[in-house]
């Protein structure tokens, strides 16, 4: 999973903080959850977290975009993942 941020985050230019913060959340993770998602919507929902807690200033359409997700499953995938950590 890290390094499916780490490639989203290079894709975009997000700040070191920010992409720490996002391989931390993913790392959080129970492993039941991650079963049958996407790892490239979790990964990008990750980083949409800590883009969102830390005002990076990225939209949620660059960062669905720069790895080709659906901004809906990105979303709705970081509002579950937000209630488990």
């Amino acid at each position: 999973m890290p390094r499916l941020i780490t490639r989203i985050a290079s894709r975009v230019g997000v700040t070191q903080a920010c992409l720490q913060a996002a391989i931390d959340t993913a790392g959080k993770l129970d492993t039941v959850y991650l079963g049958g998602k996407n790892p490239l919507v979790i990964a990008a929902a990750a980083l949409y977290l800590a883009v969102l807690r830390r005002s990076d200033g990225h939209t949620e359409t660059e960062l669905a975009a720069a790895e080709g997700v659906s901004t809906v499953s990105m979303r709705n995938r970081a509002r579950e993942m937000e209630a488990m950590v």
